[in-house]
């Protein structure tokens, strides 16, 4: 983006214009969250913004917190589970992981592949879930080639993997250490990685509560 205005409304109205150009097919209204990404060489140059944005449908939306306040419930946030599990755990990998570290976050019908610099996004990648898991392995080699090449990535410093089928990726993928984030990680109690091994949705509903505590 060039620019965005000052107002949070008229910003987010120029944002979803800007996103209905890229994917003209999409003819439903939408809701999006967006977050400014650590910025490239060419957009620094060229003075504009890169944003990283989240989209859904909004009759989608409605109807999720619709039943819920039929339950009595009202829903404090509705977020992407992966944008859900960086955000809240960024402040702790960052300080964990001297330079750019990367999060790679894959569940029963999504894989995600994020790169960030401290708590700023560098880069994201999402494909559905795929098999073999070797078809993984090859996405995250394409995502580092793009990091290095069209972004100036200086290398990964750290990986952290949540996959909530409990297949670890390929060590040959990567350089850096690669940690499963655990309870140690953490700072949790003893039975953190035991009830997250038993429901893996449950950390990112962790980190979505603990990023804002």
């Amino acid at each position: 983006m060039e620019s965005l205005p000052a107002a949070e409304d008229a910003a987010r109205d120029m944002v979803k214009w800007k996103l209905k150009k890229l994917l003209p097919g999409v003819t439903a209204e939408l809701k999006v969250v967006y977050r400014d990404m650590a910025p490239s060489a060419e957009a620094a140059a060229a003075g504009t913004r890169r944003l990283l944005v989240a989209a859904a449908p909004a009759d989608t939306l409605d109807s999720i917190e619709k039943a819920f306040a039929s339950e009595g419930v009202r829903v404090g946030t509705l977020a992407p589970v992966s944008l859900a599990l960086f955000e809240g755990l960024a402040p702790i990998l960052s300080g964990r992981a001297p330079g750019d570290y990367a999060l790679l976050h894959r569940s029963a019908d999504a894989f995600v592949f994020l790169v960030a610099r401290g708590v700023q996004p560098v880069f994201f990648r999402q494909r559905p879930a795929q098999e073999p898991e070797e078809d993984h392995d090859q996405e995250v080699r394409l995502s580092l080639s793009y990091y290095a090449e069209k972004l100036r990535g200086e290398g990964l410093a750290a990986v952290y993997v949540h996959d909530s089928r409990g297949v670890a990726p390929s060590a040959d993928a990567f350089t850096a250490p690669v940690h499963p984030l655990t309870g140690r990680l953490l700072d949790a109690d003893g039975t953190f990685d035991e009830r997250v091994a038993a429901r893996p949705e449950l950390l990112p509903a962790f980190a979505a509560v603990y990023g804002r505590s």
